[in-house]
């Protein structure tokens, strides 16, 4: 059961009395400091667990292997739908947020994905209002145009697009059935 319950930063999941996680993490840079790193966590609630702990212990080398196969399709379902989320400014030639996001497994019961363009969290948070002064030039320019703004720009920020929210949304559906699916082949064996 994939969860959607909203915390701190992008964190989606259920946490029940007497469940396991399996997590999956997201990473892009923390909004207004691109040196730390904004979690996005998605938990999996595995209904039944004590049932599943209990197969643990008759098959644990087929119940990890399982397990860790519906991780790893889990984090590889989200890097695609990710992918096709976020968006691209073609007027620029873009394409630089899509291809900065990777997936990749963590250990046997968890993965992740990052998104590494230094703008990630913008793109999915939005900005407030802000002034732009320029850091080396006398003034503000936009080199591609040769458009001169002058030394200071009051930029009114920018709209949010959860690309990534958009994209767990959209793979909910098929973790459930990896997870199924994994659960099945365990009960198999027995």
């Amino acid at each position: 059961y994939l969860g959607g319950r909203s915390c701190h930063g992008w964190e989606h999941g259920v946490r029940g009395h007497g469940s396991r996680e399996f997590c999956i993490f997201g990473e892009t840079s923390a909004h207004g400091n691109p040196n730390q790193k904004a979690r996005m966590n998605v938990s999996i609630h595995i209904e039944g667990m004590e049932e599943l702990k209990k197969l643990v212990a008759k098959v644990p080398g087929v119940t990890a292997r399982e397990l860790t196969v519906a991780v790893g399709k889990s984090v590889a379902t989200i890097e695609s739908h990710a992918k096709r989320e976020a968006p691209v400014n073609k007027s620029y030639g873009g394409g630089n947020l899509r291809q900065m996001i990777k997936s990749y497994m963590l250990g046997r019961f968890s993965g992740a994905i990052e998104s590494n363009a230094k703008y990630s969290v913008f793109v999915q948070e939005g900005t407030r209002p802000h002034v732009i002064l320029p850091k080396a030039k006398r003034a503000l320019a936009n080199r591609r145009t040769d458009e001169m703004f002058g030394k200071r720009v009051n930029h009114p920020g920018t709209r949010a697009n959860p690309y990534m929210t958009r994209a767990i949304e959209k793979s909910k559906d098929a973790i459930n059935g990896f997870f199924h699916k994994a659960i099945l082949n365990i009960t198999k064996i027995l």
